[in-house]
């Protein structure tokens, strides 16, 4: 199976719409009923979510043989991949975007969710630190199992679709990828401003980490590093986990997948690497 990974709002849902263009099967939803249509304006051409993007790909919930699954692509998020069994996992193909951006894209999605029912925002997350922790549960994954994987920016897939593309096409060894690029459409990127104003040691650091994934230059000293980060804004994460699972129990919000950190109930990352 071609796993298309990341955090939410990182193009995992512009690479899925790419790999269906490319001639492979996807697994998963263009626009999930849950969502009752309410977000399909942020994500016009689909969002190709299925029951395993939280949970993971495994033996246990997927009736499908591994082998019967290596031409068929679903979206996974990086807390999803730990619990993907390693014979589903043929190639994985990890999105990344500016934190900043995905921070404000991310803030908009949670206000259409909550606003479409009528509720009040619980409080968000702090700039950078979800996509810290989100992606060192995918560095800590990768580092015990060393499955085939590569990173791909989301503003690359804009800028430069054809060269991009043809990367990921190296990758996979198949793929109609020259049509693929056609399904690119900059104009639907809903998000330009960065969030300059974050300036704090902590968003600083953030932009490092993200330019070290997006290069896969990640040093051991760096890790390292991030670990230490990791380890101070894990509480802070954990309470905004436990606000929100205090509001959804009391009926205020219906749990909407892929709205928070951790939609599948699992704790922060322990480890970068």
């Amino acid at each position: 199976m071609i796993i298309v990974s990341g955090t939410y709002r990182t193009g995992t849902s512009l690479m899925m719409q790419i790999m269906e263009e490319a001639g492979f099967d996807v697994l998963g939803e263009k626009f999930p009923k849950a969502w009752k249509g309410t977000n399909n304006h942020l994500n016009k051409e689909g969002f190709y979510e299925s029951r395993w993007i939280d949970k993971g790909v495994n033996k246990e919930n997927c009736q499908l043989a591994p082998k019967a699954t290596q031409l068929k692509a679903c979206k996974v998020f990086t807390h999803g991949l730990a619990t993907t069994d390693i014979e589903f996992m043929d190639k994985v193909v990890l999105m990344t975007r500016d934190w900043r951006e995905q921070q404000r894209s991310a803030t908009i999605l949670d206000e259409t969710n909550r606003s479409s029912h009528g509720k009040k925002p619980v409080g968000y997350y702090p700039p950078g630190q979800v996509f810290l922790v989100n992606y060192a549960k995918f560095l800590a994954d990768f580092s015990k199992r060393k499955y085939p994987a590569i990173v791909v920016d989301f503003n690359d897939l804009i800028s430069q679709p054809q060269k991009t593309c043809q990367r990921i096409r190296n990758f996979l060894g198949a793929g109609r990828f020259d049509l693929a690029a056609q399904r690119i459409k900059p104009k639907l990127k809903t998000v330009d401003e960065r969030g300059k104003e974050w300036q704090e040691p902590f968003h600083l650091f953030m932009d490092r980490f993200y330019k070290k994934l997006k290069t896969g230059h990640l040093e051991a000293t760096f890790l390292k590093e991030a670990q230490v980060w990791i380890n101070k804004v894990s509480p802070e994460i954990q309470k905004y986990n436990e606000l929100r699972k205090e509001d959804e129990e009391a009926g205020k919000v219906p749990e909407v997948q892929g709205n928070d950190a951790e939609s599948s109930g699992q704790e922060p990352a322990s480890s970068a690497a």
